[in-house]
């Protein structure tokens, strides 16, 4: 899918694009009108220090008057590549333009998602650039963290629950999340608590539920999340490992 065939696509669903030099940004009817302040909040924030949020400190939360709290995600690159070139990009399809086209596609089924109010691209020459995303912020904790720093069993089984209920309804609506891992499951406190899923970077999103196949690498993708979380620290018991669907005979039975 080329980059004009994905504007094309983001248009349909709403986005308006702005253009400033080489940067191209890509916002939601209610943001959008402010796109020269984002484009300049963004500008300061490549500027600064790279240090932030998340599983690869790459998210920062951008506070613009008149406009709902946000977080901004730099795109960024994990594994060995990161040492090489962390945050530049090749090809002529961005993957932040893919990434909001899934993520809205997904958020206008209702699927339990985080809300996309845009994406940004910096070209640096022709096929390279940078990216960013940009989503409404939410009140709460990874489960990732909430895993390995909470301890009270009656919160740890809600959420599960409720983390277990998310991944079903996304597979139950044709999401298949590249990335599922505890990092990438949000909870967003309430009564119950509710989970969504972030950083659909490589998503892919079909037009019928996902295959029991699909289903499986998901959920075998999930278990090696949980061997790093007990690496790290956190207690993940059978019983609670059952509510996710995940584990086995191996080194999560450590605990």
């Amino acid at each position: 899918m080329t980059a004009a065939t994905l504007k094309n696509e983001l248009v349909k669903l709403g986005f308006r694009e702005a253009i400033f030099a080489h940067r191209r940004l890509y916002l939601a009817p209610d943001v959008a009108p402010h796109a020269l302040t984002i484009d300049r909040h963004l500008a300061a924030i490549a500027k600064a220090p790279a240090s932030g949020l998340g599983n690869r400190r790459s998210a920062v939360s951008l506070a613009i008057a008149g406009l709902p709290p946000m977080f901004a995600r730099r795109y960024r690159r994990g594994g060995m590549m990161r040492f090489l070139v962390s945050e530049v990009y090749a090809g002529l399809a961005p993957r932040p333009l893919q990434e909001l086209m899934v993520t809205a596609t997904a958020h206008q089924r209702a699927l339990p998602v985080v809300e996309p109010l845009g994406a940004g691209v910096e070209w640096l020459a022709t096929g390279v650039y940078r990216g960013w995303f940009l989503t409404r912020a939410l009140q709460g904790e990874t489960l990732w963290e909430l895993l390995l720093n909470r301890s009270d069993a009656d919160i740890r089984r809600q959420v599960l629950e409720q983390a277990r209920t998310t991944i079903d309804r996304l597979h139950d609506g044709g999401l298949y999340h590249a990335d599922l891992n505890f990092h990438n499951l949000f909870v967003s406190y309430g009564t119950p608590p509710r989970v969504v899923a972030l950083d659909l970077d490589k998503a892919r999103l079909y037009p019928q539920s996902l295959s029991p196949a699909r289903r499986r690498a998901n959920f075998g993708r999930l278990t090696r999340s949980a061997r790093k979380l007990i690496e790290a620290g956190a207690i993940l018991t059978a019983a609670q490992r059952a509510i996710l669907g995940i584990g086995g005979p191996d080194v999560l039975d450590r605990f």
